[in-house]
């Protein structure tokens, strides 16, 4: 490894944040350059579940089968793993920046009201979901049956949550104080910086696409949540097939979330309000009533086949020193320990990303290579 490693991020939600901080950590000296607002996109807009199993079994990626093996597949151990680091993650933003991110997981470092872990509420014609999240009782997750007002259900005792605007909030601190070089309102390229620093790595999320011109590797899904304030406290995430509800500290509940394929387009909608408000109903009566104080959309970075893009861009027709870090989809909160982990050891150990997620997998990334990272290496090891 280098100590003089110079490393640009282009994106400043989690995900580059939390590279930026790693890679800081470990002596590299890191510039992210942020086309708006830090952490003002996706991560801004979330829920912050961290629902490894509830994802895996509800919203499967397009390219993987169910699970019935006695081991997990290759993004659902991802995300696992992820899941496992949160309380180390957590505690030690707090030891850094005195941020707490209001982490409701086992062994979380700080506690409150709430419990971990999510109830999942089986709807009609659910018996492939249910099924699912039986089949990772093989490899050793616990779902254990429960009752949800007269409905079935399976609770998830190691799911939880994180107030994501507040880990934002902790990692942007955790970045200044490491040293690294934060420019807002700056857009970037690959192109533009590829020869100014040993390596680049793209976390532009939804628009992590580098030109205009080309096939889009990652697109938007547009998502609406609402936050309400229920009469009395929930006390526990409640999720379904169609809706799922959030409780934050505050006592806020959040509802969420549509999935619509529009572009960029962030508005809100009436017709979507009433959906969340409707789908949060059918499991508790009256909460089509409760206080609306905030409705938002947000953009999830989605790719072809669901599963995020890690790693080196080893395509030779592009830029030798591109890594890639992006294509969360709805799991970007939840992976971002994990991601800086990986993409630290990429730049900095010339260590390899599981192949799974490798941007080899997609045959449309061009560019030309004459602007892009000639003479540079492919690392900082």
């Amino acid at each position: 490894m280098q100590s003089s490693c110079e490393v640009a991020i282009i994106g400043g939600g989690v995900i580059g944040l939390a590279c930026a901080w790693r890679l800081a950590q470990a002596g590299a000296r890191v510039q992210l350059f942020e086309r708006g607002e830090i952490g003002r996109e996706a991560s801004h807009a979330a829920a912050g579940m961290l629902a490894a199993q509830c994802e895996a079994a509800v919203h499967p990626p397009t390219s993987l089968q169910p699970e019935y093996s006695d081991e997990p597949n290759a993004f659902l151990k991802l995300c696992l793993q992820s899941r496992d680091l949160y309380a180390a993650f957590a505690a030690e933003l707090l030891d850094e920046t005195g941020i707490d991110v209001e982490l409701s997981i086992q062994n979380s470092p700080t506690k409150d009201w709430r419990e971990p872990g999510i109830l999942y509420v089986s709807n009609s014609g659910d018996e492939l979901v249910m099924e699912n999240f039986l089949a990772q009782r093989a490899f050793g997750q616990r779902a254990e049956y429960s009752d949800f007002n007269g409905s079935r259900a399976l609770f998830l005792p190691n799911e939880g949550q994180v107030e994501n605007r507040k880990l934002v909030a902790a990692l942007k601190k955790a970045c200044e104080i490491s040293g690294v070089v934060l420019n807002e309102n700056q857009a970037a390229q690959p192109q533009d910086l590829a020869n100014q620093f040993d390596a680049v790595l793209l976390c532009a999320g939804s628009w992590s696409t580098p030109d205009a011109d080309e096939t889009p590797i990652v697109r938007p899904v547009a998502g609406e949540v609402l936050a309400v304030r229920p009469p009395q406290r929930l006390e526990k995430i409640i999720y379904s097939r169609d809706v799922y509800l959030v409780p934050r500290r505050d006592g806020r509940v959040l509802i969420g979330a549509t999935m619509a394929e529009r572009g960029f387009d962030k508005s809100v909608s009436s017709a979507a309000k009433t959906q969340l408000l409707n789908a949060a109903a059918a499991l508790i009566p009256g909460a089509q009533n409760w206080p609306i104080e905030e409705h938002w959309a947000g953009l999830r970075p989605a790719t072809i086949n669901g599963l995020p893009i890690l790693g080196h861009v080893e395509n030779q027709n592009y830029c030798d020193n591109l890594f890639v870090a992006t294509g969360h989809f709805r799991n970007g909160i939840l992976l971002t320990p994990i991601t800086s982990q990986i993409m630290a050891n990429c730049i900095l150990n010339d260590a390899s990303a599981p192949e799974e997620f490798s941007i080899s997998r997609f045959d449309s990334i061009s560019g030309d290579s004459e602007k892009c990272g000639q003479g540079k290496q492919t690392s900082c090891a």
